[in-house]
């Protein structure tokens, strides 16, 4: 499907991730963790995760990674007419009545908002874990303070003076959550995955991080062993894919952007 839209206004949340507002011209029907191709004048085709959505309203989230992300950070702006092609991706499990906790770092923010709206519309709660590298990488974005029922920020240059300490691992512990969900940065998504193995709790993750090109032919789908080719079949996994990915050593602790 595909549909035009204009940027509407372009939000910094900080120095290397900012969010783009899109009124677009038709309704779509994306559903949270899903993407859409993004084309506009003088940049071509970019694959972006869907930040939020409401009444042809669309949130894309653009970190700056590499070439491409940061000559969109530099050049984007207000009132320029994009094409929109999608949704793509298979998207989250949204369960209802259920209690959930999403861990992410800063840079794997993408999909949340919408998942958590979503998740809140079909009586599900929700907490956040959001970790941010350095004190000064630390934003607040509104719509998670509005949707989840707590938000919790942790600063990784501090957490360092206090090795003992790890509130996901205290959180998950305690046993009132039904359903973890996680993206951003390698050692993230790694120690939750074998965390939630441990705990026997299901979970989902957002690798958005895999596309790197940005021409939408992502560097892993030349990787046969892992069955998948994100760029068709979307970026949220499940353990099991994380394992192989693990196995074929293509996700690290340092991986992401």
């Amino acid at each position: 499907m595909y549909t035009t839209g204009v940027i509407l206004d372009i939000e910094d949340l900080s120095i290397k991730i900012k969010v783009l507002k899109v009124k677009l011209k038709s309704k779509i029907k994306p559903r949270p963790g899903q993407f859409v191709i993004m084309w506009a004048p003088d940049i071509g085709k970019v694959p972006l995760t869907i930040s939020d959505y409401y009444n042809r309203s669309l949130d894309l989230i653009i970190v700056a990674s590499e070439r491409t992300t940061h000559w969109l950070h530099r050049n984007l702006r207000r009132g320029v007419t994009v094409t929109i092609e999608g949704p793509y991706g298979r998207g989250f499990h949204t369960p209802r009545n259920k209690k959930c906790l999403i861990v992410t770092s800063d840079d794997g923010i993408a999909p949340f908002p919408f998942l958590i709206r979503r998740l809140l519309n079909l009586n599900s709660r929700t907490d956040v874990i959001l970790s941010f590298r350095r004190s000064k990488d630390v934003f607040v974005l509104s719509k998670l303070r509005h949707y989840a029922e707590n938000v919790y920020t942790c600063i990784e240059e501090y957490r360092r003076s206090r090795a003992t300490y790890n509130l996901p691992e205290e959180l998950l512990k305690k046993g009132i959550y039904e359903m973890v969900y996680v993206g951003g940065r390698g050692d993230l998504i790694l120690s939750l995955v074998h965390l939630c193995n441990y705990l026997k709790l299901p979970c989902e993750i957002s690798l958005d991080g895999v596309v790197r090109c940005y021409i939408t032919t992502c560097r892993y789908c030349t990787f046969k062993s892992l069955g998948v080719v994100f760029c068709k079949e979307g970026f949220i996994v499940g353990p099991e894919l994380i394992a192989k990915m693990v196995r074929c050593n293509i996700i690290k602790p340092d991986w992401y952007y």
